[in-house]
């Protein structure tokens, strides 16, 4: 008999522990967001419909690739993080 009562109370703790976790607020570091946290995120929208300096970067092969916007042609530049 009595351990039917400590299996009740291992059950009756581990759906506290469950609740808790569920329910408590997640912090910055959980989110998706920057690396750094988001003191370091800058709105997009203040980058709308202004000239972009030129910069270089390697891709994955270690190739420079250089970027020197305003030559005629808009130019996208997505970066992917690497979450697959």
């Amino acid at each position: 008999m009595w351990w039917w009562l400590l299996l009740g109370a291992v059950a009756l703790g581990i759906v506290g522990w469950s609740a808790v976790r569920v329910l408590q607020p997640q912090t910055p570091a959980d989110r998706f967001g920057p690396i750094g946290g988001p003191s370091i995120a800058q709105d997009m929208n203040t980058l709308a419909g202004r000239r972009a300096e030129a910069f270089s970067l390697p891709d994955a092969e270690g190739k420079i690739h250089a970027v020197v916007p305003g030559q005629g042609r808009p130019i996208v530049v997505n970066f992917h993080m690497g979450f697959y």
